[in-house]
């Protein structure tokens, strides 16, 4: 679980995501560059969900991406779930 703003910073990770804070497309994936159709940014554009599938360490995951509100109903943060599942 991590939480994103709007600029690609991790603000928040639970100690399972063994990672730092700093850009999610550094941390995560190791670019130097946001990822092409980003995810988080459309949430932060459209307030949907999203969804996708990754290999993580050789394993599907989904990644679930939650649009995070203020009182107005403006995106503020992502917050993003890992889920592992089955082995590749």
């Amino acid at each position: 679980v991590s939480i994103q703003s709007k600029n690609h910073e991790v603000v928040w990770h639970n100690k399972e995501t063994k990672t730092e804070k700093g850009k999610c497309y550094q941390v995560f994936k190791g670019k130097k560059i946001p990822c092409k159709n980003c995810p988080s940014q459309k949430v932060f554009k459209t307030g949907k969900t999203e969804q996708t599938t990754s290999n993580i360490n050789g394993e599907k995951s989904t990644i679930i991406y939650q649009p995070i509100k203020n009182e107005t109903g403006e995106v503020i943060a992502v917050l993003e779930l890992t889920k592992k599942g089955e082995t590749l």
